[in-house]
């Protein structure tokens, strides 16, 4: 073989593909729920890959970020978290927990859990949400099993609706099957 090695990366597009994923289900789903994307209001509790991701697709579709959370701290601003601007901190060596932006500040889980929003995308661990707390319509599971069997029931009766996780993580598994 002569010439410049050929380098296989994986697809274009996989590393954001299951943070995508999760925006085109609330697309599919708002409109049952009378959710304007272009509008919405939406919480992330991790922002990592798929949690950061998906924050930034829903910001530039006109969505607004208003709580986010990794093992960090929390944090919540009402008039919106730039995903874009805290993904640059946190990837020039920043935590989340020492992040400023004007209107924006420090909760706790609990309070991050509770914030009103019309969307929450847990994208961190599994069993980590209890339905007594949440403050949205719509769970999108971006974590594998991120919501307790005990939760399940009671979002149900909150009205709460939920995109599971093995259809929420469709988009990443699509990707990965083509590579």
């Amino acid at each position: 073989m002569t010439g410049k090695p050929i380098a296989l990366e994986g697809s274009r597009g996989r590393e954001a593909a299951t943070g995508r994923g999760l925006v085109f289900l609330l697309g599919e789903a708002a409109p049952a729920l009378g959710i304007r994307v272009a509008e919405a209001s939406f919480a992330v509790q991790g922002f990592g890959n798929v949690g950061s991701w998906a924050a930034r697709i829903l910001q530039d579709l006109g969505a607004r970020m208003v709580g986010v959370a990794d093992a960090s701290g929390s944090l919540r601003g009402e008039r919106g978290i730039d995903a874009h601007a805290l993904r640059r901190h946190l990837d020039d060596g920043g935590d989340l927990g020492d992040y400023v932006q004007q209107g924006v500040g420090a909760v706790s889980t609990a309070e991050l859990l509770a914030t009103p929003c019309d969307a929450f995308i847990p994208a961190a661990l599994g069993g980590m949400i209890h339905a007594d707390l949440l403050g949205c319509r719509i769970v999108l599971e971006g974590a594998s099993s991120p919501t307790t069997p005990q939760a399940g029931g009671i979002l149900t009766d909150k009205g709460i609706a939920v995109v599971p996780d093995v259809m929420a993580n469709a988009g990443g598994v699509v990707v990965s099957y083509f590579e």
